[in-house]
């Protein structure tokens, strides 16, 4: 059996299709620049990650030639799979617990500033007795999951995309799963957000952030 697995659910930053939140004032064009150097920012964080590989899941699934660019050697890219965001992550888990993993973590791509260091607390929290973690974003949501087990309970009938996905995760799997919460965090959505970033979590992000004047040097 493998050890552990991390994967990023990422999307090609093609110009229309991320960070659409911000447009405007940002141009589709910035918008997707900016994604993209919350891509940079995520992997050459990840790098530093030992012990675990990486995986990125992408979407739209014609995108794999552009999606390689900006994924660096030694991460695998496969293609969601799934109608909505709880398919494509339940698929996503059961092809990296099926290639034979005893640990997944997943990422989004919206919190370029997130610390390392969550990541290995959660990975310590499945080495334990949890069945599964979460780290809590402001927002509602959730910044990152991760099981030791494939099972649909935290994907099935979510409201996603509302202020209420994870206390409506953590209700479905009560009593089924044992879980740890991690401190929250912030996705990077909206204008208020970009405020948030961290500067040294997240340089790419905030030098794009500060030359676009939405951040004071």
């Amino acid at each position: 059996m493998r050890g552990r697995s991390l994967v990023v659910m990422m999307r090609a930053p093609e110009a229309g299709s991320v960070k659409t939140r911000l447009v405007p004032p940002l141009t589709c064009f910035e918008a997707s620049a900016l994604y993209e150097a919350f891509l940079a920012d995520i992997f050459e964080k990840l790098k530093r990650l030992r012990g675990a590989d990486l995986f990125a899941a992408y979407t739209p699934s014609r995108s794999r030639q552009s999606v390689a660019s900006f994924v660096p050697p030694g991460v695998e890219c496969f293609p969601q799979a799934g109608s909505n965001l709880g398919m494509r992550m339940q698929n996503a888990f059961e092809s990296l617990f099926g290639l034979g993993y005893k640990s997944v973590i997943m990422i989004g791509s919206d919190s370029p500033d997130m610390p390392l260091a969550r990541v290995k607390e959660a990975f310590a929290a499945l080495d334990g007795k949890c069945d599964a973690v979460f780290g809590p974003a402001l927002d509602g949501g959730y910044y990152l999951v991760g099981m030791k087990k494939p099972t649909r309970l935290p994907f099935d009938n979510i409201p996603w995309s509302t202020a209420t996905v994870l206390s409506e995760t953590l209700k479905r799997i009560k009593g089924s799963l044992s879980f740890k919460l991690l401190k929250p965090w912030h996705d990077i959505d909206t204008f208020d957000d970009i405020r948030l970033l961290r500067k040294r979590s997240a340089p790419r992000t905030f030098e794009f952030a500060l030359k676009a004047g939405f951040l004071k040097g």
